[in-house]
């Protein structure tokens, strides 16, 4: 139960620390300024 705990801090940690650099630099106030990205990563394993 301390790693979803740890996890949950870290996860609040990154998320307060990305709001204090956007107001900084005065970045991502509208909503069209933030971007999102869709990635598909395939992996194709070799056949034995």
């Amino acid at each position: 139960m301390r790693t979803v705990n740890k996890e949950t801090e870290l996860n609040h940690r990154h998320f307060v620390a990305v709001r204090l650099t956007n107001a900084h630099f005065h970045k991502n106030k509208k909503r069209e300024d933030i971007k999102s990205h869709h990635y598909i990563i395939s992996y194709d394993p070799p056949y034995s």
